[in-house]
């Protein structure tokens, strides 16, 4: 496989402090969901060092995922509390900007969860984008 993967705290050298919660989802559901850690080890002089590094960040990643899901915070597009349905009532059209909204607002809820509210998530759009 042997994929480099720039995104990821072992293979780019970022620390979790540095890691925003986004960030963290984005990697533990994309870039290491098939559990391969052969995707980092082209960035370590060693196998030895790469899986090391990968479990380490594995560990962390699972723990913060966890926690996320135990607090019932939104981790999708589908637990967005706005659709785009909401947006194209607000005046959105319809098209491919509905889906960089969406992806907009998942950005912002993953980092502030009690902004996922319909009434803030419309509000944004109309403030940010009208």
């Amino acid at each position: 496989m042997n994929k480099k993967i720039k995104t990821s705290p072992a293979a780019t050298g970022i620390t979790t402090a540095k890691m925003t919660k986004g960030k963290w989802i984005y990697i533990i559901q994309y870039e290491y969901s098939d559990g391969s850690i052969e995707q980092i080890i082209d960035e370590y002089p060693t196998k030895e060092e790469a899986q090391e590094a990968a479990l380490t960040d594995l560990k962390e990643l699972t723990e913060i995922y966890e926690g996320i899901l135990q607090r019932g915070e939104c981790v999708s597009i589908k637990e967005l509390a706005a659709d785009g349905k909401d947006l194209m009532e607000a005046g959105v059209k319809q098209g491919k900007q509905i889906g960089e909204i969406l992806s907009d607002l998942l950005e912002i809820v993953l980092e502030e969860p009690e902004k996922n509210t319909k009434e803030t998530l419309i509000s944004y759009v109309k403030e940010t984008y009208f």
